[in-house]
């Protein structure tokens, strides 16, 4: 039989991405196993990305639609198919919508059709999805911009209704009263506007994994619990264990057949004061997080590749970590935390030595970090310049 890393190195291993740690941790996920990836930057002046040593080839482009292009001409006629891995959901959305015309060219996350899995970016279709497939959802109705809800009780959340307009994370704004709500319109700027019950969590829940033959076959070995978190969003401090509720996965399992999807995602839920799960949404493409599942034994991106050659899921000879252990995303946690004064700088860097997996910083590819703190150390300057 042959090798599975024999097969795959063949091919070529595509990044198409914008300069975030996101990438960078997929880039890492690669080269440390000894796969040099081709990076597609579409970014026009990247500091943090083109920095790792893992990069084999980089092609720098100002946009993702460069980015397209360049990916379709100079790399969309190789003897084998490249796999391309896409980071953000407007750059997954850009191949989705162009499914026809890569599928016989490329390996990409894809869900079979034109914009399949564009279809469920939207907050609302993937919570109905969810919904069908007997998963609790939050309660929730789509408004016009400037509206007030007329079904959902306050006080509510607001969010962008994809992630690929309007503000993004920048529209979220939890609202106690219609007062609050109608002030809020002035700085959002998605519209439509998702309104969602606001729910007082305890914790969430995030679950990386990969999904193959359209959803048929899942692999989801860990999940992430945070440490600590905002009332507005997920944490970037975490604890990394075994994802082993079986039920839920059922339920999970039902859902990926249900949108087809076949590659690298992460799915959300927010866990109630009540320890009830409350589904939040799924992101179609690689994240962050997925670098802590390789160093629990799991290298999601090397492991998608390997199935979709085989056609059936390749993580029979994996031995995967048991114990728990911590990670964080060091920039989001710091700004959260420290820098809003709700943790003290000496107990953030006793958070961060402590740390088995961190995503930014990396003792074998130090150079994006030491780019990153440069770059931050400039801008402040220029702020204390101009003022």
């Amino acid at each position: 039989m042959s090798n599975p890393d024999n097969c795959i190195l063949q091919h070529k291993f595509i990044v198409f991405c914008g300069d975030h740690y996101n990438p960078l941790t997929l880039i890492r996920s690669l080269g440390e196993d000894g796969i040099a990836p081709i990076v597609i930057l579409a970014h026009p002046s990247p500091y943090l990305v083109p920095k790792s040593k893992y990069i084999g080839t980089l092609d720098r482009v100002n946009t993702n639609e460069e980015g397209f292009q360049l990916l379709y001409e100079k790399y969309g006629n190789e003897e084998l198919k490249p796999f391309v891995y896409s980071c953000s959901d407007d750059i997954e959305s850009l191949l989705d919508t162009n499914f026809s015309i890569l599928e016989n060219k490329f390996y990409f996350f894809n869900a079979g059709t034109n914009g399949g899995i564009t279809h469920f970016m939207d907050k609302e279709m993937i919570l109905r999805a969810a919904e069908q497939c007997g998963i609790p959802v939050p309660k929730s109705e789509v408004v016009k911009h400037g509206s007030l809800p007329a079904t959902v009780p306050f006080p509510i959340i607001t969010k962008s209704i994809k992630s690929t307009v309007g503000g993004w994370k920048n529209d979220v704004f939890v609202c106690r009263n219609e007062k609050e709500l109608l002030e809020s319109y002035n700085y959002i700027k998605s519209d439509p506007v998702l309104i969602e019950e606001y729910i007082e969590k305890d914790n969430e829940l995030c679950i990386d994994g990969i999904s193959i033959n359209g959803g048929q076959e899942i692999f989801m070995p860990f999940q992430a619990n945070y440490i600590r978190f905002t009332n507005k969003s997920y944490g970037n401090y975490m604890t990394i264990s075994p994802f082993r509720d079986l039920e839920l996965e059922r339920k999970i399992k039902q859902l990926f057949r249900l949108t087809k999807f076949s590659g690298i995602f992460s799915i959300e839920f927010l866990i109630t004061k009540d320890n009830e799960l409350k589904f939040l949404e799924i992101n179609f493409r690689h994240s962050t997080w997925a670098l802590s599942s390789k160093l629990g034994g799991a290298n999601l991106p090397k492991i998608w590749a390997q199935s979709m050659l085989a056609q059936q899921l390749e993580t029979g000879k994996l031995e995967l970590r048991e114990q728990p252990f911590t990670a964080m995303a060091e920039l989001s946690d710091f700004n959260d935390h420290v820098r809003h004064e709700n943790l003290s700088f000496r107990q953030w860097i006793k958070d961060f030595r402590n740390c088995e997996c961190t995503y930014i910083y990396n003792s074998k590819d130090k150079k994006p970090f030491y780019s990153l703190i440069t770059h931050s150390l400039l801008i402040i300057l220029r702020k204390y310049i101009r003022i």
